[in-house]
């Protein structure tokens, strides 16, 4: 405490133990980012659902669909189209750079599908980049 009666010991240990919590919940980000990529890879859409499943009960935790946009990358790189399917589905939002992935990929049913969800196939797949139709 100083002279005025404010304890700055307080504060520190606040803002540490915040700190930590932070830490520790980018740490579950990252590693339920990473199980969600590995499983998109795999094809493994068991293992997507039950990570979709405890993603809606977790209230510290970003939502199933803001976490799986790099699971659908994989999911796309990888050729595995009910996995594409799925997270889309399962609210995904398709974006150029998953198409960008499908058209190095040459993957047309992967373009197809994000299409059927609502990506723009007119749309850049960068700012340089024309669309992959054009």
């Amino acid at each position: 405490m100083d002279s005025t009666g404010f304890d700055f010991h307080a504060i520190d240990d606040r803002i540490m133990v915040v700190g930590m919590e932070a830490h520790a919940s980018v740490d579950r980000i990252t590693s339920l980012t990473t199980e969600l990529e590995s499983a998109a890879a795999l094809g493994d859409i068991g293992r997507i659902k039950y990570l979709a499943d405890f993603l809606l009960t977790a209230r510290d935790l970003p939502d199933f669909p803001a976490l799986a946009g790099s699971a659908l990358n994989f999911a796309i790189d990888r050729g595995r189209i009910p996995m594409v399917e799925y997270l889309l589905a399962a609210g995904t939002v398709p974006h150029s750079s998953h198409a960008k992935i499908a058209t190095k990929a040459g993957d047309c049913r992967a373009l197809d599908v994000l299409h059927q969800y609502g990506w723009d196939i007119n749309e850049p797949l960068s700012w340089n980049v024309p669309p992959p139709l054009w």
